[in-house]
């Protein structure tokens, strides 16, 4: 599907390393990105983390549909996409959330190519995707009133 998010995991080593091509001056292996998921091999420890992309949370929410006693974990997390990017709602435009859709399938407004203008993707699905350790603290849901509230 064109459009569709592409989720690199590692800088490109052979950028890293110099291998451009003799004609063009970009690497012939990433034709210049700088972003691959092919690291067949390279060693684990010469191989270097992709940046967290500017459109991503920073870190994930504390009710983060990807922290272990979510809601959305109950059934495994299938209810949660994996081809598709997740976007995080805190912050999102008022009024998308209905009970009428499927969890995961929300998009906000302005979404051309499904690429919602101005919204952030889940971190917790950014980490999942990516490889990277799932956030360890558990779901703590922010509705429910604190202790020292009651």
């Amino acid at each position: 599907m064109s459009g569709a998010l592409v989720v690199y995991r590692y800088l490109c080593p052979y950028c890293r390393s110099g291998d451009m091509g003799p004609d063009t001056g970009r690497c012939l292996h990433c034709a210049g990105v700088g972003l691959t998921n092919d690291v067949g091999g390279w060693k684990k420890d010469e191989l270097v983390e992709a940046p967290i992309p500017p459109g991503v949370m920073r870190k994930a929410c504390l009710d983060c549909a990807y922290r272990e006693g979510s809601p959305e974990q109950e059934d495994g997390g299938k209810c949660l996409p994996e081809d598709s990017p997740f976007w995080c709602h805190h912050g999102a435009a008022a009024g998308y959330f209905g009970s009428h859709q499927p969890i995961g399938a929300w998009r906000p407004p302005g979404h051309p190519r499904d690429i919602p203008l101005g919204e952030l993707i889940c971190a917790g699905w950014w980490a999942k995707a990516t490889g990277r350790p799932l956030p360890a603290e558990p779901f703590r849901d922010l509705d429910t009133p604190k202790d020292h509230d009651t």
